[in-house]
């Protein structure tokens, strides 16, 4: 079964729930292609939903790197956003076993 857009949207929101995250990692942990969720981004930043920061460049990695990407991360519009329709998914669950 294709997941909808709000299913899609409601992944790459839950992907950044307790974290932010660079482009790569997003696209794997929400189960979406690069142009996709390139796509969704822009909408979700436009109506802030997700920010994008870039990275501070004092923090390097292990290997002495600095990630010079830009990362994503959920605003508390996002988490309000994610919250509700969590709400509304129990509610039609509840709804289901009712009827059943």
């Amino acid at each position: 079964m294709n997941r909808g857009k709000i299913d899609i949207v409601v992944d790459i929101l839950s992907a950044m729930e307790y974290k932010t995250m660079i482009i790569t990692h997003l696209m794997y942990k929400s189960n979406v292609n690069i142009t996709t969720l390139k796509k969704l981004l822009k909408p979700l930043m436009q109506q802030g939903y997700v920010e994008q920061i870039m990275p501070i460049k004092k923090h390097g990695w292990a290997n002495g790197k600095t990630c010079k990407r830009p990362q994503y991360r959920l605003t508390s519009k996002g988490h309000e956003f994610l919250k509700q329709t969590r709400l509304v998914k129990e509610m039609q669950n509840n709804l289901q076993t009712a009827f059943k």
